[in-house]
């Protein structure tokens, strides 16, 4: 059922009890065999019903890796969300982005890339040991698209430098959880707020993209811009939203409390909250 796609079956089994990690004689559970066919409807409902998402077949192999080998991207995103190890390799050192690389599978690449993926893998081969990296194993294989896209992105070393991969939604959550915007891989390299520029040069940071998002989170706290804060700055700006009307109901601003209370959320609060605010207890 989980290879052929069909839901209906898949949900009818597991409703009756069906073992969601039982593997098959090579140690291929349903969620590999949904993985490999590309079938996300099915692979959700697994993984909404208990799956181990990182089990390995009889080669190491995992429902990651499988994924990016036939380069179903929506699978391999639906995985990464649900805590697939990004790195867990195959017995002979193989990871989902090295196969990614070897099969040309551009999308596979990006998508791992942001989130972490290891551009270096020990392979082993028969008795030896061989260090590649991702773009030697691109050069190697032929695939100057991706071995271009690898070059471009060598420097890009957080999740929130891959502007054009990660999408708003994503964007939103990684501002929201503290990403820096001023992350380097070296002094003077790229930074995610460097990039949201350039793509701002560009004419390619519209509104609602994940560097237009970028750009305005890069800006003093306004309430607009609230909610792209870390959660350290948007406790200390409810706190100073708070304080800033018990002042405005003070007596000596009787008869001027929206003037007052105006002043303070444009003129105060832009410079109190910052972005780095860990501390909500002063």
């Amino acid at each position: 059922a989980c290879t052929k796609g069909n839901t209906e079956v898949v949900a009818l089994l597991l409703i009756n009890g069906a073992a969601v990690n039982q593997a098959g004689k090579n140690g291929t559970t349903p969620l590999h065999l949904a993985c490999t066919q590309g079938h996300t409807e099915v692979a959700s409902l697994l993984l909404t019903n208990g799956v181990e998402v990182n089990q390995a077949d009889n080669r190491g192999g995992t429902p990651l890796l499988m994924a990016c080998t036939k380069g179903h991207t929506e699978v391999t995103s639906l995985l990464l969300t649900t805590g697939a190890a990004v790195d867990q390799s195959s017995d002979c050192g193989v990871t989902a982005l090295a196969m990614a690389c070897r099969e040309s599978n551009l999308s596979c690449v990006q998508l791992l890339s942001s989130y972490g993926a290891s551009r270096t893998f020990t392979l082993q081969r028969h008795t030896a040991i061989l260090e590649m990296t991702a773009e030697q194993t691109a050069e190697h294989s032929g695939h100057d698209e991706v071995f271009a896209w690898l070059t471009t992105s060598r420097l890009w070393s957080t999740p929130l430098h891959h502007l054009t991969i990660i999408g708003a939604t994503r964007a939103r959550e990684l501002l929201r959880g503290g990403a820096d915007l001023h992350a380097a891989a070296i002094a003077d390299g790229p930074t995610p707020l460097s990039l949201a520029h350039d793509l701002d040069t560009a004419g390619n940071a519209a509104e609602g993209t994940a560097a237009h998002l970028v750009l305005r989170a890069a800006g003093p706290w306004s309430e607009q811009t609230h909610e792209l804060f870390p959660v350290g700055a948007r406790a200390r700006a409810v706190e100073l939203l708070l304080l800033g009307y018990r002042l405005s109901r003070q007596e000596c601003f009787v008869g001027q409390e929206m003037a007052f209370f105006d002043a303070w959320m444009h003129y105060v609060m832009p410079c109190a909250v910052r972005d780095d605010d860990t501390d909500t207890s002063e």
